[in-house]
This record gives structure tokens, C-alpha cells and sequence, in this order.
């Protein structure tokens, strides 16, 4: 089975489209009543400034009737106005307290002027809860300003 995940935030009617081109990463973890869940999790290199998880455990049994039950959040620059066009590699690791986690980079051009511009120009580094989508840590560098940005 072939299937495409469009970002709420990234329309197909938007011109970035055609300029998507995030890294994935995956990972089986046990999240909810020990169940092995299989996540991907992935950005969209220039073609947006977010990160997404769906939950692929069952791909082959996935319609547009459920289609809302694999989307476990999309975290964009709406969420935190620091993150930028995400070309990192999330990486999933699990917490000391049991949970799982995507960490990942802010990405370029935070400053772009969108609605949702970084005040800082300062890099980061983020945790999210796979589970929630939740902000677990925002980590920020201590180089990076406005006018010379990290």
C-alpha cells in the first residue's frame, strides 16, 4: 500500500510543496498498555517548518476513514515560533522515566517573516513527547542573534 501524509500546516494548494523533502525516522517503542507501536516521525526540509508523527503500526489497514487516528501531532512553528525548515534526522529515544521521545534540531530561517518569527535567532534543540506532541525541553544556544543568526 502507497499513501501520502500532507501536514495540516503545508497544503497541497501551497507552492512549498514540490520543495518537501524532510528525513524520516522510526522506531518501535511500547507507548500505550504495552503495545509495540511502530512511529514515524519526520520534518519537511524546505517545504516546511514542522515535525509530525503518525503512527504506522497498522499500515495496511489505513483509509481515509481512519486517517485521523494515525496522526499522533504535528509540532510547527505555531508551537513554538523558534523552529525553522526542520532538515534534521529526529531521533527517538526513551526518557528515564519510561516515555518516548523525538529530539530534534530547530532548522533554518526561524527568522523568516511568516506570523511566526523567531524573536532570538538563537539555535535549539527540542524534546517532544511521541505519545502527546507535548514540549517536554526547549535547550537554546548560547551563540545566535537577530542580525547574525545561529
Amino acid at each position: 500500500m502507497r499513501w501520502v501524509r500532507m501536514p495540516a500546516w503545508r497544503l497541497p494548494s501551497d507552492s512549498a510543496t514540490s520543495r518537501i523533502s524532510g528525513w524520516l525516522a522510526w522506531e518501535f517503542f511500547d507507548y500505550i498498555n504495552d503495545e509495540w507501536r511502530t512511529v514515524l516521525i519526520s520534518g519537511l526540509g524546505r517545504g516546511g517548518q514542522g515535525i509530525f508523527a503518525l503512527d504506522v503500526t497498522s499500515v495496511d489497514s489505513t483509509s481515509e476513514n481512519n486517517a485521523e487516528d494515525i496522526v499522533l501531532w504535528e509540532f510547527t512553528d505555531e508551537d513554538d515560533e523558534d523552529l525553522g525548515y526542520t532538515y534534521t534526522s529526529p531521533l527517538i529515544a526513551r526518557m528515564h522515566n519510561g516515555r518516548w521521545a523525538a529530539i530534534f534540531g530547530n532548522g533554518y530561517n526561524s527568522l523568516e517573516a511568516d506570523g511566526n518569527q523567531s524573536s532570538n535567532g538563537r539555535g535549539a534543540i527540542y524534546i517532544v513527547d511521541i505519545e502527546t506532541g507535548t514540549l517536554l525541553s526547549k535547550m537554546l544556544a548560547n551563540a545566535g542573534t537577530q542580525a547574525e543568526p545561529n
